[in-house]
Formats: structure tokens, C-alpha cells, sequence
């Protein structure tokens, strides 16, 4: 938090720039110029859509005229809109998205007899009083929070009705209709509260309360749950805010401070629904109750930012084991001190927006290194020849997946996304990585089989791993690619059917003697007479030769008389053993 008085702020009037800065993994001043003096009240908050842009809804009180703006950044350029140019005080600027992305900024108007302010962009900014104030000694607005789920959009504040102040909720939509207010906190409630809606509509909300840190709940279309206390006497911290964040698997994850605690900036994580405390996040910061803010980046990495007032600078702070270990650097430049917040998106690109003095920054850094996909699948697998396949990556990956053929980012790329289809002509090998301007991921492999070949049924027999050529030479019927010789993959015809058309009559003994050759005269496949178009098998054997010994006799000849029918009566098929 700022430590100057209320009146001290309100009284600077020193002329400054507002620059904004922003650039990937690094930090450049794209300078904005402004008209500006002391700024005093630090506050600034930020979200990332689904597209990528950065949003910032921010103070912009440093002269008389007291100001609320909404910033975006889309490529390295900030664009800005002013949403409130009343002359009275701010506090507690919130940001949020609603459906397609709509943004949501609140604020509150005045000091301590205030409105809580609502604005909604919707194609065009339109703004309404949530609830307003009524100044002297009645009832007014502190300490806000807001958090959007669809087109609804929750608050929480503080309600001063002169001897206790009490957290109100309140559930409204963007025109401010019909506003539903109900209790959270009935009494003792004495600091800034956070608070995220869930991927299902529940609400959660961490806040101040006696000098104890709290939780609660409110599902979706519910009542708020019961308190559940996380820290108890850390002491009072008006005008900082906590964090709050949860991973893939659920858990909360919280950031606070307190005066009772050395004003270290704090970290405390559920387990199994408990509340777990972990402690300090940096036992050498002297946060003296101001920001700490967190965000959860893909692979679940928690990103912290904070002010260390002792060394007035910003601080970011990096945890990949739940809390249990940071990594700690500087990211503000010294006597740099003033709100701040942080956002990951999904390409692991941390967002660092701050202010002090007048002047509001960005930072943009690589949080993560994408992690290669859990698994890669190939369905089916194996592949006919001419067929597709569906190539599908698994897992909790960063980044966009980006195919390769026969090699890692080193051979051709089929596609990008986490389902395609491929048609592959010869067997392959596909590999898929996360791409994005954090780098790349290791790859996930899998192997894909291409097959030309299947059964052939022969008037009585079926030859395996067959070429629809190979089958014709045969004079067989080709069943396709991928089918084996299982028990119904050929219908079973008596063994004397040459020409397969269910009977054994003049027509097959034709064929019969016309590939005769007598006993112990063998026959070459390759040189048959003309007249004797019959089956071939690939291994040398001509059908008519029934009892296959390389020849055709009268011993081929009286398993023929056994099968024999007519034209008009379907052969036996087992007439021959």
C-alpha cells in the first residue's frame, strides 16, 4: 500500500508523464504523454481474453480532477478510454470479462461515502451506480471486489453504518437491474477483500475481518457458506489487496499481508478442502499491508507480484511446487511503489501492470517453458492405404500444438491444434510439440501404420496379407484393407467351386480337365495352358490340384466327383474332408 496520508494525496500537484510499457520478454517504453500529478491512490487491475489482450481499468488521480480510464494493449500499442471524469476521489478499480469477452470495470466513487460504480463495454462503454452513498454519517463504500461469471457480475464492499461496517454482496447485471444485496459479513469486516468466480459459477472470496484473514463461498444460485478461517491475527491492512487464483485440479491458492507479520507478503493453498499456510512468500519484503497478487499460469506455476516498501520496488515471484519454494527477482525500478497486478496467459506470457508516481507500466516476461503433451494418439491405427487417421494430443499442455512428419520440428509440418487428420501413404512417424513465444516443449510421438493388404477368399480358402492385385492374379475376392483370415472373413464354398458360384457342375470339371496333367507330372503356375483359368496361389499350387501334391491325377479327379452337384443345387461344402 501507499503510505502518504489521504490529505497529503489529495494535495500534490506535481506535473508527470503516464507511460505505459510493455514488450515481450523484456521491458520498452512506449510513452504515452498525459497530464498528470501526484497519483496517490496506486490502484490498477488487469485480465487477458481469450484472444490475448491485455485489459487494464486504472487510476488517474495525480491532479484535481480525478479520473477512471480502461486501457488495452493489443500488440505493442495501449489504447486508452476515461470512464469516469467526476471530480470526487477513487478507489479499488476492477477489471473483469464477461461472456464473448465483454469487459466489466467497477470502481468506487468517493472516499468514504461513495457509490459503487459499474461500466460495461458491450460494444460501447455504458456505466450505473451499483449502489450509491448518502454522505454525512450514514452509509458508505470502501474496500471493493468484483468478479464476473457470464453476464453475471458479483461485488463485495464495505457498508459503513457508523459503528460497524458490514461486507455486503451484491449480484447485478451490466445495466445494474434489479441488484440482489445480501450480507457476507454482518459485522467487524476491516479490510480490501479478493474474490474469482470458478469455471462452474461459484464464487470465492478472501477478506479481512477483526484482523483475521477469511474465506468463503458462494455456489452458483446458493447462499454464501460459512467463514472458514485461513490466518488468524494478521493484523489490519486497509487499502492493499489479496490474491486469489485456483489450479487445474480445483485448490485455492491466496496471497495477503499483515501487520502482525512482519507485513511479509503471504501464500496459503487448500488441500483436500483445508486450508493449509504455508508463510512467507519473501521473509525479507516489507509489504506494510499493500498489494500482493497472484495469478495461476497453465501448468499450474503460481505467479506473485508484490511491493517490497523497504527497498521501495516491485517484486515478482515464481512457485512450480504449490508454495513450498519461490524464486524471487526485481522486476520495478528502485523507489518504484504503487498498485500493481498480474495475469498469465495461455501461452505462459506473465503480464506485470504497476504504477507509481504518476506513472503506469507494463512488463511482459516468458512465466513457463511449454511442456510437451502427456500422450499423442493415432485413430485408426494402423491406416489403410488412401484412409485418414485423427492425430490427437493429451495432457495439460501450454502453447498450440504443432504437428511434425518423420521428425521433431525438423520434419514437415501436417498441422497445428490438438485434433487433426492425416493420410499418410507409407509408414509414419507424427510428432506433436507446444509452440508459443515462450518457446517450444519437448515432442510426444506415435507411429502410424499404412497397410495395402488383406484377406483374399479363394473358392475354399482364405490367404492372409493379400494386395488387391495379388488377390486378382489369384482369382480371389479382395475383403479390403486391415482384414486378417479370421473364421467369417470368407464365405466357406465346396473345395471343387473353382469358378465360385456355389455349385460344382460341367463348368468347374471344364476347368478340371483342362488343367489336368496326370499322375507325377507336375505343373508350373506360370505356364498353364490357356484354357486353364483357375485359381493361383501364392505358393506355387493351382486350385484343381485338390489334394495339393503338385500335380493334377485321379486322385485330384475323385475329390472332384465328391463335391460334384448341378447347375441348379449348391455344392456341399464339406464334401471333402
Amino acid at each position: 500500500m501507499l503510505t502518504r496520508s489521504v490529505d497529503a494525496h489529495h494535495s500534490m500537484s506535481v506535473q508527470r508523464f503516464f507511460s505505459i510499457a510493455c514488450a515481450l520478454c523484456g521491458f520498452v517504453s512506449l510513452a504515452i504523454p498525459r497530464s498528470f500529478a501526484e497519483s496517490g491512490g496506486g490502484e490498477v487491475s488487469i485480465a487477458i481474453d481469450g484472444n490475448g489482450t491485455v485489459h487494464a481499468v486504472h487510476l488517474d488521480d495525480c491532479g484535481t480532477t480525478h479520473r477512471v480510464k480502461y486501457s488495452y494493449l493489443s500488440g505493442s500499442s495501449w489504447t486508452t478510454t476515461t470512464l469516469d471524469t467526476s471530480t470526487d476521489a477513487f478507489l479499488n478499480t476492477w477489471v473483469g470479462l464477461g461472456s464473448s469477452d465483454n469487459v466489466i470495470a467497477s470502481w468506487v466513487r468517493g472516499w468514504n461515502y461513495g457509490s459503487v460504480m459499474l461500466a460495461c463495454k458491450n460494444g460501447g462503454w455504458s456505466s450505473c451506480a451499483v449502489k450509491s452513498g448518502v454522505s454525512p454519517n450514514a452509509v458508505g463504500f470502501d474496500h471493493s471486489a468484483m468478479s464476473v461469471y457470464g453476464t453475471a457480475i458479483h461485488f463485495l464492499y464495505e457498508r459503513r453504518n457508523g459503528t460497524s461496517d458490514v461486507l455486503e454482496h451484491a449480484l447485478t447485471d451490466c445495466g445494474c437491474t434489479s441488484p440482489v444485496f445480501t450480507s457476507a459479513e454482518a459485522t467487524g469486516y476491516d479490510g480490501t477483500a479478493a474474490m474469482m468466480a470458478d469455471a462452474s459459477g461459484d464464487i470465492h472470496a478472501v477478506y479481512l475481518r477483526g484482523g483475521s484473514f477469511y474465506y468463503r463461498r458462494r455456489p452458483l444460485g446458493g447462499d454464501w457458506e460459512g467463514p472458514q478461517l485461513i490466518h488468524a491475527a494478521v493484523g489490519k491492512w486497509y487499502h492493499g489487496r489479496p490474491g486469489i487464483a485456483m489450479d487445474s485440479a480445483g485448490n485455492l491458492h491466496v496471497t495477503y499481508t499483515g501487520s502482525n507479520l512482519d507485513n511479509h507478503p503471504r501464500y496459503a493453498n487448500t488441500v483436500g478442502g483445508s486450508w493449509v499456510v504455508k508463510g512467507a512468500i519473501d521473509s525479507a519484503a516489507d509489504c506494510d499491508g499493500g498489494f500482493c497478487r497472484i495469478a495461476r499460469a497453465p501448468d499450474d506455476s503460481l505467479h506473485v507480484v508484490y511491493w517490497d516498501l523497504d527497498g521501495s520496488r516491485l517484486m515478482y515471484a515464481l512457485s512450480r511446487d504449490n508454495g513450498t519454494t519461490w524464486s524471487r527477482m526485481q522486476k520495478g525500478n528502485q523507489d518504484d511503489a504503487g498498485g500493481c497486478d498480474i495475469a498469465v496467459n495461455q501461452g505462459g506470457q506473465v503480464y506485470l501492470v504497476y504504477e507509481y508516481d504518476c506513472e503506469l507500466s507494463c512488463q511482459s516476461f516468458c512465466g513457463m517453458t511449454p511442456i510437451a503433451p502427456a500422450s499423442v494418439a493415432a485413430v485408426p491405427n494402423p491406416v489403410e492405404l488412401g484412409g485418414q487417421t485423427t492425430l490427437s494430443a493429451a495432457g495439460d499442455a501450454v502453447g498450440t500444438v504443432v504437428w511434425y512428419a518423420n521428425g521433431c520440428g525438423t520434419g514437415v509440418s501436417v498441422g497445428s491444434g490438438p485434433s487433426i487428420q492425416v493420410g499418410p501413404t507409407t509408414n509414419t512417424t507424427y510428432y506433436a510439440r507446444m509452440e508459443g513465444p515462450c518457446g517450444n516443449s519437448d515432442c510426444a510421438s506415435v507411429a502410424v501404420e499404412v497397410v495395402s493388404s488383406g484377406a483374399c477368399c479363394l473358392n475354399w480358402a482364405c490367404i492372409p496379407d493379400q494386395t488387391e492385385g495379388d488377390c486378382d492374379i489369384l482369382g480371389g475376392l479382395w475383403m479390403g484393407c486391415l482384414t486378417d483370415c479370421s473364421a467369417e472373413a470368407c464365405s466357406v464354398r465346396a473345395i471343387s467351386d473353382f469358378d465360385q458360384d456355389g455349385t460344382v457342375d460341367r463348368d468347374d470339371y471344364d476347368v478340371f480337365e483342362a488343367c489336368a496333367t496326370g499322375p507325377a507330372v507336375a505343373y508350373d503356375v506360370g505356364q498353364l495352358p490357356p484354357s486353364c483359368g483357375v485359381l493361383k496361389y501364392g505358393n506355387g499350387l493351382m486350385a484343381p490340384d485338390l489334394d495339393l501334391d503338385g500335380d493334377v491325377d485321379q486322385s485330384d479327379f475323385a475329390v472332384f466327383q465328391r463335391c460334384l452337384s448341378s447347375e441348379d443345387l449348391p455344392a456341399d461344402p464339406n464334401c471333402s474332408p
